[in-house]
């Protein structure tokens, strides 16, 4: 299976164009990068109680902030049961 698999990626890359091996070389390194960025960010952002407090409040702020929106559209478009709403 091994050997099957490498003989097809070989293939792949013998036939793709060697620009578009670059792009794509490229862009899973600027993807990786990102990821290994976010991360540490968040490491630091960890290690931090004092900013990891305000963190945490900023997320439950945006959560009820979301849910009030997701609320109002299911009134909208009827799907409240409130006594004031009846389906």
């Amino acid at each position: 299976m091994k050997k099957i698999l490498t003989y097809f990626l070989l293939k792949l890359l013998i036939n793709s164009k060697t620009n578009n091996l670059m792009n794509l070389t490229f862009e899973n390194y600027r993807r990786n990068l990102f990821l290994i960025q976010a991360n540490e960010a968040l490491l630091t952002l960890r290690n931090n109680e004092v900013l990891w407090q305000e963190e945490i409040a900023e997320r439950k702020a945006w959560e009820q902030t979301l849910a009030d929106r997701i609320e109002k559209a299911s009134i909208r478009i009827g799907k409240s049961s409130s006594p004031n709403n009846p389906k």
